[in-house]
């Protein structure tokens, strides 16, 4: 696998390789340590149904009684558990795992220093500064999401940003520097060919600031 830097007016061009393993080994410790966990409980009279991408946690189902329809009677339960919402990051190695070129997405996508709930919390506290005193049913609303958010945020008490897992993400992998190309030199090929091979490879700014790479951000 291959993986393309830019760096001052250099193209290097990386051949990568990595374990398995090691990489599987990661991807659990991001699904415990960095999903948000969201907890589920209600009643229902049809059993629920998970996609076999979804993580569910402390699972449990009790029966609560009956409910009569025309043409039969239903059991009903109480459903109770904890779903995980997994980073993005989780998806991408599953590709990668699958054999699919996504490296260059992993290495330059920049995680955040906050968990998804504390994000929540913050927004909502900004939505309420600019909410008048005198607008109370807007404002009750509000204070009823914070609630929920601040109780969700007990559970998520354990959680840490993915950000602290970067350096160990990186050295999953191994770099051998293969080979080099001047700016000049791909300029030439790029307009040659119709090609812009910078973006195709995730390397998004160039030219006057050579070293600043364009990075998405991602939980």
């Amino acid at each position: 696998m291959n993986y393309y830097k830019l760096k001052d007016n250099i193209v290097e061009k990386y051949k990568v390789s990595f374990n398995s393993k090691e990489v599987e080994k990661f991807k659990n410790k991001i699904i415990n340590d960095c999903s948000e966990i969201v907890h589920e409980n209600y009643t229902s009279d049809y059993y629920v149904c998970f996609s076999k991408d979804e993580i569910i946690r402390n699972y449990k189902e009790t029966k609560v009684g009956q409910k009569e329809y025309f043409e039969e009677t239903r059991t009903v339960y109480e459903y109770s558990y904890d779903r995980y919402v997994v980073p993005y990051l989780v998806k991408l190695l599953n590709k990668l795992l699958k054999g699919e070129d996504v490296l260059t997405e992993i290495l330059t996508y920049k995680t955040l220093d906050k968990l998804p709930i504390d994000i929540k919390i913050d927004d909502l506290q900004k939505e309420l500064k600019y909410i008048a005193d005198t607008n109370t049913k807007e404002k009750i609303e509000k204070l009823k999401k914070l609630e929920k958010l601040l109780e969700a945020k007990k559970l998520n008490k354990n959680q840490k940003p993915l950000s602290l897992y970067r350096d160990e993400l990186t050295s999953l992998f191994n770099f051998k520097l293969v080979d080099t190309l001047t700016l000049e030199e791909l300029n030439k090929f790029q307009k040659f060919t119709g090609i812009n091979f910078l973006i195709r490879n995730g390397i998004m700014n160039y030219g006057e600031d050579s070293k600043a790479q364009k990075k998405k951000i991602m939980y």
